[in-house]
C-alpha cells in the first residue's frame, strides 16, 4: 500500500455556551420634580440589575430588587436611563434604556421673610428663598431704585437718598 493514504475520522461537536441572560421587560419610570423611580419586571437568573441615569444629577446603581430611586436630579430636565441584567452565570443582558423628564414646578415659590436693613445711602435686603429658584428679581421703587437678578437670597443696593421713600418687592425665577 506505498502511496496510499488512510481514511479521515471527522466528528461535529459544540463548544459550552452559558445560557444568555435576558433584559428586562416592562419598565416604568415615575418622574418627580428632583427625583425618579424606575421598575421593572424581573428576569429569571437575575443576580442584580445596573441602573444607570445620565443628566444632571443623575448616578449608576447596582441593586438586587426590581426598582431603583434617583434623587436630587435637576427640575424639569431631560433625562436618558438603561437597565443591564446582571445574571448569576456571570453574563450580563443587553441594555434596556429610554428617556424621561422631571416634573417642572407649576408655581415658583414666593420668597418670604423678607426684611430691609438701612444705613446711610443704602438698604441691605434678605429672604428666606426656595431650592426651586435659579435666582431672583430684586426690583427698587423710588429714586435711585431699579431692578437687578441676584443668585443668594440677598442684595445690598447703594447709591439710594436718604430720608426718601422706597418700596422693594424680590420675585423667584425659577429652573
Amino acid at each position: 500500500c506505498s502511496g496510499a493514504s488512510s481514511g479521515s475520522a471527522s466528528r461535529s461537536f459544540s463548544m459550552f455556551c452559558p445560557p444568555s441572560c435576558d433584559p428586562v421587560t416592562g419598565v416604568n419610570v415615575f418622574p418627580g420634580q428632583t427625583s425618579a423611580s424606575i421598575s421593572w419586571s424581573g428576569v429569571s437568573g437575575a443576580s442584580s440589575y445596573t441602573v444607570s441615569v445620565n443628566g444632571v444629577g443623575g448616578s449608576t446603581q447596582t441593586v438586587s430588587g426590581t426598582s431603583a430611586s434617583f434623587n436630587g436630579l435637576l427640575s424639569c430636565a431631560s433625562f436618558s436611563y438603561s437597565i443591564t441584567t446582571n445574571c448569576s452565570n456571570g453574563q450580563s443582558s443587553s441594555p434596556v434604556g429610554g428617556n424621561f423628564q422631571t416634573v417642572c414646578p407649576t408655581t415658583c415659590p414666593t420668597p418670604t421673610n423678607l426684611s430691609i436693613i438701612t444705613s446711610n445711602g443704602q438698604a441691605d435686603i434678605s429672604w428666606d428663598g426656595s431650592s426651586q429658584a435659579s435666582s431672583y428679581t430684586v426690583t427698587l421703587n423710588g429714586p435711585g431704585g431699579g431692578t437687578q437678578t441676584v443668585s443668594g437670597t440677598g442684595a445690598t443696593i447703594s447709591g439710594l437718598t436718604n430720608c426718601a421713600k422706597y418700596s422693594v418687592s424680590v420675585s423667584a425665577n425659577c429652573y
